[in-house]
Parts: structure tokens; C-alpha cells; sequence
């Protein structure tokens, strides 16, 4: 909406947490000493707060938890106050064979719902019935 006022909020989830992701980098094992040096010396880099915030600042999500209650990155984007809470008090996704899949269930299923188009209660059947589904494989 140009020129006018967005109509969104951030909350930490009804019940107190919601569903945690995680971010990472790595360095392969069969990488060479050179390039794993590079590496490392890259992702220091790409994490330093510096950079964080400079990333935050464009828009990408922050990692870092100082980044979220850094000035400037608050200025601009005041909900990540809110932000840290959310991140802070999530819980790990639970890891088997279909995790991925039933992210990708599960997600449809929440934006359904929070887009009118299924009520609360049909989206999280269709995401147990999803969720049953991909344990029976």
C-alpha cells in the first residue's frame, strides 16, 4: 500500500513457542587446508556483526541475536524487537526420514489457515493426516 501504513504484526505463538529452523555453515571434510582456511576465514567474516547488520539492514533475516536489538537495525525494522522473542523461544523441528516434506505440509496447511482459505481446525488435520501419511511410508 504506497504511501500508507502496513497492517502487520509479529507475536511469539500462541502457547508460548512455535517451530524452529536452524542456519549453518559448513566446510566439507574433503575440502583442502587452503580452501578450508578460506572457508573459515569467509564465514567469520559473513558473521561478524558488521556484516550482520549491514545483511539485516537489506532485509535478509538476522542470525545473530545482537543484530536484533542493534539501533539501526531496529530503527528500520522495529518488529524485530518482537523478532528475537519469536527465535528465542522456538522449538526444534523433530528430524526423520520425511522432515523436509512435512515442513512443506505443514507450512501449506498454516498459510491456509491464516489466509481464510481453511479453517484452523481442518489445516491442522490435513496436517496431522499429512504429517501420518509420511510416517506410514
Amino acid at each position: 500500500m504506497p504511501g500508507g501504513r502496513r497492517k502487520v504484526a509479529l507475536s511469539v505463538m500462541p502457547g508460548g513457542h512455535g517451530e524452529s529452523g536452524g542456519w549453518g555453515w559448513g566446510i566439507p571434510k574433503n575440502t583442502s587446508p587452503e580452501s578450508q582456511e578460506a572457508a573459515w576465514k569467509f564465514i567469520q567474516w559473513v558473521q561478524s556483526k558488521k556484516i550482520e547488520v549491514a545483511r539485516a539492514l537489506e532485509g535478509h533475516a538476522p542470525v545473530r541475536s545482537d543484530v536484533y536489538e542493534d539501533p539501526a537495525v531496529l530503527a528500520k525494522y522495529p518488529f524485530y524487537k518482537t523478532a528475537l522473542d519469536v527465535v528465542a523461544s522456538g522449538k526444534s523441528f523433530p528430524i526423520f526420514a520425511y522432515s523436509a516434506q512435512y515442513e512443506d505440509v505443514l507450512g501449506a496447511q498454516l498459510s491456509l489457515a491464516a489466509g481464510g482459505q481453511a479453517t484452523p481446525d481442518a489445516a491442522l488435520k490435513a496436517a496431522s493426516d499429512g504429517l501420518t501419511q509420511l510416517l506410514n511410508k
